[in-house]
């Protein structure tokens, strides 16, 4: 922390990263939502991300960064996610199934479904 309170992103910077998993368990794969949302986020944290549960403040996001991540999933998949539902699902999983439910309302049931 720096003298005023705030995070010293200088000092953040020389410390080494933390191995993404740690418990011995393999990482699970991303589903191709779950893509979208991680490649949203490496593009404003600008840094590859890979799990879906990893956390965006963990990994040092903030709410300028947010707006801009929501700003690409209403471009790049046509959803509209408020900063409130961005920080209420604050992982890459929770964010791919807020989209999914926002796709499904959009789209309506899927036709095979609705034929039955």
């Amino acid at each position: 922390m720096t003298a005023n309170g705030k995070v010293d992103r200088a000092a953040l910077a020389g410390l080494p990263l933390a191995a993404p998993h740690t418990s011995g368990t393999p990482a699970r794969e991303l589903t191709p939502l779950q893509q979208a949302v991680a490649a949203a986020w490496a593009r404003a944290l600008d840094r590859e991300v890979t799990d879906p549960d990893a956390d965006f403040l963990a990994l040092g996001g903030h709410s300028l960064l947010a707006l801009g991540i929501v700003d690409d999933l209403r471009e790049d998949l046509g959803v509209e996610l408020s900063l409130a539902a961005f920080f209420a699902a604050p992982t890459v999983a929770g964010q791919a199934e807020l989209v999914e439910r926002e796709l499904a309302a959009a789209f309506g049931p899927d036709e095979t479904e609705a034929g039955r």
